[in-house]
């Protein structure tokens, strides 16, 4: 039988779902052979991976939820003063992470416990100036329950001292011997699970259909295909609520319960912060996100890689291209933005970037705002002149506003006689870029994250066998955009082979340079970058009401 691609619910809604009992979480934990073999005929993802022992299972229950099979209640002790809490509270997973290598947090980097590591003898000095032995099992007993290390020095007062029985022990070592060969949630012998998180249910709905539709086509082609390396690719849907903390609830239910890999094309708008936080913390690829804030704070977040700019760093483009483009000419840079936090980010990066600039670049560069909900009058403003006279032509104005307030401020400078030179972002100003007062169309220049040419014609052959005559040009845009990710998401799976891991699908990606999906800007990711395409194109408005290319793209210094 050809293997298609599975759908095994179809969008999930919030009332779909609710979070698994302890009883039954410990059973699915304990019972994984019976299972197994209970559900070899529906073909998932249980029958497929090798099961733990009962040991290993209750030690993994230890590691990951800080409670114990036997429901019997484990507590946690904080510090020199002895505070107990709940070990549910604070997992071993929550600093030495799902494989238990440590993840580096708060100036503290927590030990790796994979047991062939533990074993490993440090006769110099270790990281902190310590110097310890291998570990046995009884000495790891004594680290856990005592906070005293296999050379007989206390640990770091950070680390938790956790009451365990002897039986709970010596569950927490047989897993901790298993952990670093134990394949990651969603990898099968012949299959593969992969989360796509829609936009919530609603206004969106027909972009949540064009995203569904070309990326089940994508996968159903390439499991006819013979899949990823012998694996059918598994798909399975999401439509989580609209409020940013109930979504980050919903998906991490989802990927828990659906026992994804990894994550495609998320809608994150409205919610971005939180679901790149997710991802982080869990540990889950997501790859080509819908994004206008991608989350890029230092250090980077190592799960979390966007395909294309988002407002910031298109802003930063547009004032790098007009430093370099008119340096020295002698007008000022005038930032002018609506009064609403979400521009915020974007009004910092171009002031953060226009300082980048030497200082004769502009005479002087400023920072006003609106507020977003009114109706521009600028006349004022656009009849305001630079303190150079006849160089009034060379002031530059960079506006972030709605499509409606652009429209508005353009009506009010062509109707002045001032005649700057006009910068806009195109996700902002919608078709009033496009379509200005004709006074003001060779003063235009707008930043788009990507352009109808970045389509090759091996793009567009690919397109029209997923889609047909069933494209919608209205939302093409967000299929092609859905599709970019999908093969993004393809070649780092090919490039991770056979014996993929989310880590090895986090390094695959990190080896992409200039990858050219025929469908974006060439991608390129590192261990510090994780924007593909790091600038914009900068067009400008055409007679037949479109826009034509200025020059090559505008890479970010």
């Amino acid at each position: 039988m050809t293997p298609v691609c599975k759908t095994k619910r179809p969008v999930l809604r919030a009332t779909e779902r609710r979070p698994p009992g302890r009883r039954e979480l410990r059973t699915a934990l304990l019972s994984a052979a019976t299972l197994a073999v209970a559900l070899l005929g529906a073909g998932t993802l249980a029958s497929e991976q090798a099961a733990l022992s009962e040991a290993e299972a209750r030690g993994k229950l230890i590691y990951s939820a800080g409670t114990s099979a036997e429901e019997r209640k484990i507590i946690a002790v904080l510090g020199e003063g002895g505070t107990e809490i709940p070990a549910s509270a604070l997992p071993c997973i929550g600093c030495h992470g799902r494989r238990a290598e440590g993840n580096a947090e708060g100036g503290l980097t927590p030990s790796n416990l994979q047991w062939e590591i533990l074993q490993r003898p440090y006769s110099g000095k270790a990281t902190g100036g310590r110097q310890h032995p291998a570990y046995t099992e009884a000495l790891f007993k004594r680290a856990v329950g005592m906070g005293i290390d296999s050379g007989g020095q206390p640990l770091h007062a950070a680390m938790p001292r956790y009451r365990l029985t002897h039986q709970e022990s010596a569950d927490l070592v047989a897993y901790l011997k298993v952990i670093s060969s134990e394949r990651d949630p969603g990898v099968g012998v012949r299959t593969l699970r992969l989360g796509v998180i829609l936009p919530p249910p609603g206004a969106m709905d027909s972009m949540s259909a064009a995203i569904r539709s070309v990326i089940e086509a994508r996968f159903d082609q390439l499991n006819q295909a013979g899949g990823l390396y012998g694996r059918t690719v598994e798909l399975h849907f999401l439509s989580p609520p609209e409020e940013g903390w109930r979504r980050r609830s919903e998906v991490a239910r989802f990927v828990e319960e659906e026992e994804i890999f990894a994550l495609l094309a998320t809608y994150m708008a409205g919610a971005d912060a939180e679901l790149a936080a997710f991802a982080k913390t869990e540990g889950v690829p997501s790859v080509g996100p819908f994004s206008l804030h991608p989350q890029v704070a230092t250090p980077v977040n190592p799960f979390v890689f966007y395909l294309l700019p988002g407002l910031e760093q298109q802003a930063r483009a547009l004032v790098q291209f007009a430093g370099d483009s008119w340096a020295g000419t002698g007008g000022r840079l005038l930032i002018l933005h609506a009064d609403i936090d979400s521009l915020a980010g974007a009004v910092a990066a171009c002031q953060e970037q226009a300082t980048a600039h030497p200082e004769s670049t502009w005479t002087s560069v400023e920072v006003r705002s609106v507020a977003h909900n009114e109706i521009l009058d600028l006349a004022s403003l656009a009849s305001q002149k630079s303190a150079h006279g006849d160089d009034s032509r060379e002031d530059q104005l960079l506006f972030l506003g709605s499509e409606g307030q652009t429209a508005s401020l353009l009506e009010a400078i062509a109707r002045s006689d001032w005649r700057p030179r006009i910068l806009l972002l195109g996700p902002l100003s919608g078709l009033a870029a496009s379509q200005p007062p004709a006074a003001l169309a060779e003063r235009l220049f707008i930043a788009q994250p990507t352009l109808p040419a970045d389509r090759s014609q091996r793009a567009q052959v690919l397109y029209r066998s997923l889609r047909g005559e069933a494209a919608n040009s209205a939302i093409l845009a967000v299929e092609f955009s859905a599709l970019a990710a999908t093969e993004t998401l393809i070649e780092a799976l090919l490039r991770g082979g056979r014996a993929i891991s989310r880590l090895g699908l986090v390094q695959a990606l990190e080896s992409f340079y200039e990858l050219d999906t025929g469908l974006a800007p060439p991608l390129t990711y590192s261990a510090n970058r994780r924007i593909g395409a790091m600038g914009a194109y900068i067009v400008r408005p055409d007679a037949s009401g479109g826009t034509r290319q200025q020059g090559p793209w505008v890479a970010l210094r």
